[in-house]
């Protein structure tokens, strides 16, 4: 039996899948049907491998990157019996690296507008909410690979909105020239 393969290590997005034929992957000298099973080569790899009708679909998890190992194994001749003593198998391993994509954060809480009319807020620093509560990035969530990083402006000259030292909780000062 000859098993070739043109499969080399594969690049692919995060999010995306790999799809091949597998017609014609192996060949059999007695002519035996050729079966073949796909796994990652870590059972924890979080990636999926399925073959239907000769065609190979590898699926990493959603938001999941990095170099998984991939066993494909091409059987003969057991289309109708698994354990008979003359088939053969052949494994090639080939790579997915699978290269992270930035995710956008997201907005999982609606911040409601803040409004302060009394003479008690000038000239002091207010702790009004944690953005950690409002605002996720999933790369960070899913994969530890990102710090969320928050950027805050008025448009207002009297009040001046903060960031506490970790980035994630804004104050404000309002000064007492506000009209």
């Amino acid at each position: 039996d000859v098993f070739e393969s043109s499969l080399e290590d594969i690049i692919i997005d995060e999010d995306t899948y790999f799809e091949i034929s597998l017609i014609g992957a192996a060949e059999d000298a007695d002519g035996d049907v050729i079966t073949y099973i796909a796994e990652p080569i870590d059972d924890n790899a979080p990636i999926v491998c399925e073959i239907e009708d000769n065609m190979l679909k590898v699926t990493p998890s959603a938001d999941h990157n990095g170099v998984y190992g991939i066993n494909l194994t091409a059987y003969d001749d057991i289309e109708e019996n698994i354990y008979e003593s003359n088939t053969l198998s052949q494994t090639i391993p080939f790579y997915l690296n699978v290269e992270s994509i930035n995710d956008p954060p997201t907005l999982i809480n609606t911040i409601e507008d803040f409004v302060f009319e009394e003479e008690l807020y000038f000239n002091q620093n207010y702790f009004l909410l944690d953005l950690d509560h409002y605002i996720v990035d999933v790369d960070e969530l899913v994969m530890s690979q990102d710090i969320l990083t928050h950027f805050v402006v008025s448009d207002n000259q009297h009040i001046t909105p903060l960031l506490n030292q970790d980035g994630s909780g804004l104050s404000f000062v309002i000064d007492d020239d506000i009209d």
